[in-house]
């Protein structure tokens, strides 16, 4: 969903439907055409997310349909029998992504960028603090 403030994008978000409790109609009117791209390019990613995809349990298919949204480069890497992809995306959709990333547990290695992965660690430690029941 795009924001709009006085006929400019102003941020995107990725909404929730299930957590939708009431729609009202916007009393703002937007009489020019808006334009997506220019603020897309703007809160672009400055690295990409590089991930490490393994063949087990349908791990590569699963991840090109979950990220079908986003840019992405793909390729197989013989030597480790995997696929290296890189995923372009909003600045705003961080969050998000990192939980999806997650989902995919053991079957998906993050590479990079070093300030994603410290939020991968961070979450995992958490989770695993939450698992054995010591509070932070």
């Amino acid at each position: 969903a795009a924001r709009i403030f006085y006929g400019k994008v102003c941020g995107i978000q990725i909404i929730n439907l299930s957590r939708i409790q009431k729609i009202e109609s916007s009393r703002q009117i937007v009489h020019s055409r808006v334009n997506l791209d220019d603020w897309l390019r703007k809160n672009h990613c400055t690295e990409p997310i590089q991930l490490r995809i393994f063949r087990e349990r349908n791990a590569v298919e699963r991840c090109m349909l979950h990220f079908a949204s986003y840019e992405k480069r793909t390729e197989y890497e013989p030597e480790t029998d995997s696929f290296l992809c890189s995923i372009y995306y909003d600045e705003h959709d961080e969050t998000e992504l990192l939980i999806r990333i997650l989902s995919f547990g053991p079957v998906v290695q993050v590479l990079g960028p070093p300030a994603f992965l410290r939020q991968v660690r961070a979450r995992v430690f958490r989770q695993h603090q939450l698992l054995l029941g010591i509070d932070a």
